[in-house]
């Protein structure tokens, strides 16, 4: 089950997978080109919201979680396992991030507290499907309290892929503060506002997608990972150190906790990030969280899963 009308199944979905991500060859294909589908769609949504506070008065998603098995218009669904949704969601709504505005191009540099953050350098890279390096700017600004400021308007850049990445980082000092990864196509989504449909009209159907397959061809990556643990009262703190050791991206890689016994996921678990993407040569820390009744008789161990990864 998944809605009525013209969402009563995932024609339309896998249409917009398909043109966007190209066609999945297989159900797990599919299940992982969706949460790339729903992680870039659902970002820009919350993200327009903050990069347009006091003209934009609010929000509504829905939904936040499905009281049966369904393909789409979750967070999190009826196994309480977190999706490429809840993660944009997430990423989203950090209290400090550097955001991608598509409507202008720009990136906007966002504070949600109420205190300032002073002394920051919002760093921008431009990295095209090869992993090479097209544009580079460190912008050293500070972001006022319960503000949003557009701080770049990105370039326009003449013969690079189709599709290509955008990279935002935070930081003060030395201490990296956040990140933000985005990947963008030369094709633009071109939406039907014309379009009428007999007895519906609460959908805008596109007659134009973006263009991701060049994620398709990505050169393979070897990342090493370890996972460590800390067992408190009531729960487990894990701690994931993900390496990435090739001269490309490592992109899009899911994190997974599962019982070793038996290869099934351990739920819920809710993770610091996830769906993460990495540069060359670059090394992150992942946190994740555990009940303990969760664990009761599991041999935990990580599993990742990535759009190019070798292992």
């Amino acid at each position: 089950h998944c809605a009525r009308n013209e969402f009563k199944n995932l024609d339309r979905y896998t249409e917009a997978l398909s043109q966007r991500y190209g066609e999945a060859n297989s159900a797990e294909e599919y299940a992982q080109k969706a949460q790339m589908l729903n992680y870039e769609l659902m970002r820009p949504m919350f993200e327009a919201f903050s990069v347009n506070r006091y003209k934009a008065t609010g929000v509504i998603q829905w939904m936040l979680n499905s009281a049966w098995p369904e393909m789409y218009w979750q967070l999190y669904d009826y196994y309480l396992m977190p999706n490429g949704a809840f993660y944009a969601t997430k990423k989203a709504g950090e209290p400090l991030q550097a955001m991608y505005n598509y409507a202008d191009k720009s990136i906007y540099l966002v504070n949600d507290k109420l205190q300032d953050e002073n002394e920051i350098t919002v760093a921008v890279n431009i990295l095209d499907i090869n992993s090479k390096m097209i544009f580079t700017k460190e912008i050293k600004t500070d972001a006022k309290s319960n503000s949003s400021i557009k701080i770049l308007t990105i370039p326009e850049f003449k013969n690079i892929s189709s599709t290509y990445f955008l990279d935002l980082r935070i930081s003060k000092g030395d201490k990296e503060l956040t990140n933000n990864f985005y990947w963008l196509s030369t094709k633009e989504d071109i939406l039907d506002y014309d379009f009428e449909f007999e007895n519906w009209y609460y959908h805008t159907p596109s007659k134009q997608y973006a263009d991701y397959s060049a994620l398709n061809t990505m050169k393979k990556t070897e990342v090493k990972y370890s996972l460590t643990s800390n067992k408190g009262t009531n729960s487990t703190e894990y701690k994931i150190q993900l390496n990435n050791e090739s001269p490309s991206i490592a992109f899009f890689m899911e994190l997974q906790l599962v019982d070793s016994k038996t290869s099934e996921l351990i739920l819920p678990v809710i993770f610091s990030d996830n769906y993460v993407s990495l540069l060359p040569n670059e090394k992150r820390t992942i946190s994740a969280n555990v009940d303990s009744k969760y664990l009761v008789n599991k041999e935990v161990e990580l599993r990742v899963k990535g759009i190019n990864l070798k292992n």
